[in-house]
């Protein structure tokens, strides 16, 4: 049986396909790349197919195939960690980040039409998803100084601009113990490697982060922040609020670094360079109105960042008090 040619023609016949035989042939791929029998050569023609695909205009098969090649992302790291703790650094563990790495490109493309906004309708199962794809960027290298960084940097930016506020909705109360529980985080793997991502994290936050006190799930949980929400604020985005607006018995330590992360945030985007930036005008009026609501928030801490952060807007931005929206 020649796969690459069934593959190849599954390809075309996805483009002219009803709903369910489209998710019929993602799923069939899908079973391909995961198999562990699949060659080089297969896996190519995997992921070229997967390539045409996106290329599809119906919504619907649009989300079936994002969310399949999310998993796929995830899987994959997680079969990755597995390898690490057999053999350190091995070039079947390499095969496989840089497999992850090529479903990056595919997953900006597909996530290029979801909103923005800070309550976006996101339903839980998405989050989980969106947070277990930045988990495993932090945990191999994707958003650190290096090779992996100078080669997808944009198309991360890309998937940033995208991706929600990285807390389910009915995990508010209990953040900690959904991280804990987080099946994408292999404690062994994760662990070992505990001291270089707190190392991390000080050098994201600065020395007087209080990290020691950070298990690795929640450290790998900041450390997505941090980047997630970095990246976005180079595009004028301060969605980095609404883990504030989401706040309900959060941990003391998981609510400092949040507030730093807001910090560097926010200083990032009022940098004079920035300002002069006319990609910032068309979201700043959405900014300043959803930190006016948090500034009415019943929680304190929200209503003092809110605040501040409606104040220095008004002060980069001056032509925001003739704003009729505001």
């Amino acid at each position: 049986i020649d796969v690459h040619l069934i593959i190849s023609m599954l390809a075309h016949i996805a483009g002219i396909a009803n709903n369910e035989i489209f998710a019929e042939i993602v799923d069939f791929v899908a079973a391909v790349h995961r198999s562990t029998q699949s060659t080089a050569q297969v896996q190519d023609t995997v992921l070229t197919c997967h390539a045409r695909m996106t290329d599809v205009q119906d919504p619907e098969c649009r989300k079936r195939l994002l969310q399949t090649l999310m998993l796929l992302f995830i899987e994959t790291g997680l079969k990755a960690q597995k390898e690490h703790e057999k053999a350190k650094e091995s070039e079947r563990m390499k095969a496989m980040v840089k497999s992850m790495a090529q479903l990056l490109p595919l997953i900006a493309v597909l996530a290029e039409p979801l909103p923005t906004g800070h309550f976006a309708p996101f339903d839980d199962a998405e989050v989980r998803r969106f947070r277990n794809l930045w988990f495993f960027c932090v945990i191999f290298g994707f958003l650190i100084e290096g090779a992996l960084w100078d080669q997808w940097q944009d198309t991360l930016l890309q998937i940033a601009k995208r991706t929600p506020i990285l807390l389910t909705n009915n995990s508010i109360k209990a953040l900690e113990a959904d991280l804990e529980l987080n099946s994408a985080l292999r404690p062994k793997y994760v662990e070992q490697h505990l001291p270089t991502f707190h190392q991390q994290l000080i050098d994201c936050l600065g020395p007087q982060a209080p990290v020691s006190t950070l298990g690795f799930a929640e450290t790998i949980f900041i450390l997505s922040v941090y980047h997630v929400e970095m990246l976005r604020v180079t595009e004028g985005d301060l969605k980095c609020i609404g883990y504030f607006l989401n706040d309900d018995g959060r941990s003391p330590t998981l609510t400092t670094c949040i507030e730093k992360i807001i910090f560097e945030a926010t200083s990032l985007f009022f940098k004079p360079s920035k300002l002069r930036d006319s990609r910032y005008f068309g979201t700043i009026e959405e900014q300043v109105m959803h930190c006016l609501v948090g500034a009415l928030h019943p929680i304190p801490k929200i209503q003092k960042i809110s605040s501040e952060l409606v104040i220095l807007t008004l002060k980069a931005f001056p032509q925001l008090h003739w704003s009729k929206r505001l």
